[in-house]
């Protein structure tokens, strides 16, 4: 069946979503608009600040790096931000990870107040206490400079004075790959890549790769540099380790769209989904196959879902807006159907 060529524009527009900002950045001369954006995390719950949340926008594979930026604690400023896509994400202990989707505009809210979910029944449990018996069998001068890394980058947001305090651990316990791990999103938050990338693949080597957050970050990592087939394979190495995962189903649902692997990126979006309704970005990954298939009614209804979750998001007016431009369309994604369906009349 023919797709009608009204729907296939905002077919590659939903795929952007999913796809680097760079994807869409021309060559042009033209001047390229900045925002900025302020907001705070808070709890979901009560709407307490969250003092300790680390927080990043980046673009979605690298792209606008000359807008990415990193910031600790509750309240955050990003400026000078050139307009275009990126994906927020946030971190704070006891706390569940948000990967949150956004496409800065002038057209958005200059605050937006971002919840956090507590991390009621953790699936890492088990893992959760493997570290803390692998820690307390360290040697005591390795232990105290783990902790006091942890508490620099963590604690005291300073993931700078974080460094010597793990590379002191490893130094001292050499297979403690946990802190080669602290190590890279120290990197990470300094926006370090190349030491970060480094120190996530030590730690996955020296955990023999079963230490699936590593894996996970690296897969991360990778996608942003658009490095889609190593995302991939790192996505698919996290799931060996922890395959109730959804965060890694996620990662490697983004890797496959990268690399244009539609049908594989949908059963690893669904199968996030399965394990976690905490990352709605799936449900883009999922407009996003929709839409380049021509089947616009079930990219809306994707959209649908991921608005039932994120009513209110950074990017939920983008979204909403984007929803309701597919709507105009839909009629007509319908008569071209019917059109190709209907035999000619007889002469």
């Amino acid at each position: 069946m023919r797709v009608p060529k009204a729907v296939l524009p905002l077919s590659a527009l939903l795929l952007l979503f999913c796809l680097p900002v760079s994807a869409q950045r021309g060559g042009g001369s033209g001047m390229i608009q900045v925002v900025t954006i302020r907001g705070r995390v808070v709890d979901g719950d009560t709407g307490s600040s969250v003092l300790d949340a680390r927080i990043s926008l980046v673009g979605m594979a690298g792209g606008a790096s000359n807008g990415s930026q990193s910031y600790m604690g509750s309240d955050f400023v990003f400026e000078n931000i050139p307009t275009g896509l990126y994906e927020i994400v946030i971190e704070a202990t006891g706390y569940q990870t948000l990967r949150q989707p956004m496409q800065t505009s002038s057209a958005m809210s200059s605050y937006i107040t971002i919840p956090m979910r507590k991390i009621r029944a953790p699936r890492d449990v088990p893992a959760g206490k493997t570290v803390s018996s692998r820690l307390l069998q360290l040697p005591a001068p390795a232990r105290e400079a783990y902790q006091n890394g942890i508490s620099e980058l963590y604690d005291k947001h300073d993931p700078e004075k974080s460094l010597p305090f793990f590379q002191k651990t490893l130094k001292l316990a050499p297979s403690f790959y946990e802190a080669n791990y602290e190590l890279g999103m120290a990197y990470q938050t300094l926006k370090r890549a190349p030491e970060a990338l480094a120190a996530f693949r030590e730690a996955d080597k020296a955990s023999a790769g079963k230490f699936a957050p590593a894996e996970i970050a690296l897969a991360s990592m990778l996608s942003e540099q658009q490095n889609y087939t190593g995302a991939e394979a790192a996505a698919r190495h996290g799931l060996e380790s922890e395959p109730k995962s959804a965060t890694a189903h996620y990662e490697l649902a983004r890797a496959l769209l990268g690399q244009g692997k539609t049908a594989e990126a949908e059963t690893e979006a669904k199968a996030s989904l399965e394990q976690s309704r905490d990352l709605p970005q799936n449900y883009l990954v999922l407009a996003a196959v929709s839409a380049n298939r021509g089947e616009t009614v079930d990219a809306i209804q994707d959209l649908d879902e991921y608005l039932k979750v994120v009513p209110s998001g950074p990017m939920s007016d983008s979204v909403r807006t984007l929803r309701d431009t597919l709507s105009k369309q839909a009629p007509q994604a319908k008569e071209g159907a019917s059109a190709s369906a209907t035999p000619p009349a007889k002469p």
